[in-house]
């Protein structure tokens, strides 16, 4: 039994970046580029969404239900921890959170994928842009 992803990109340079991604993820990458490592120290993840900063303490619990199943990343240094991996965005890391959970997740945007708790509710990254 195989299994296929289908995803729809119209931008070449991404798509080539989403199909690495999904390489490493399967085990399969060609590229022998290293990991991104989270630097000493308790940097936020800073990013831009919509034209506004955005900035996630060191630490913070991430959090997504995807088709019914919770999905937790942890920020570390600047970058994102989903299960024994770090990513350097919050695309990369919810894009391969999803694959996890449905072969053929399309790209998500991580600032609209990931939520922190903030007054007892989870949130959308984006809605802490400032």
């Amino acid at each position: 039994m195989s299994n296929s992803i289908t995803f729809n990109v119209t931008d070449p340079v991404l798509a080539m970046q989403v199909a690495e991604l999904i390489a490493r993820y399967e085990g399969k990458s060609t590229n022998p580029q290293t990991e991104p490592q989270p630097t000493e120290g308790n940097e936020p993840l800073v990013g831009i969404t919509n034209g506004r900063r955005v900035e996630v303490p060191h630490g913070e619990q991430l959090w997504h239900n995807y088709l019914g199943t919770d999905l937790h990343a942890t920020v570390e240094n600047g970058m994102i921890r989903f299960g024994d991996k770090i990513y350097d965005s919050p695309s990369k890391a919810a894009l391969v959170a999803g694959l996890t959970v449905n072969k053929s997740c399309n790209t998500p945007n991580g600032y609209k994928w990931w939520n922190v708790k903030r007054d007892g509710k989870w949130i959308p990254i984006e809605k802490l842009a400032k």
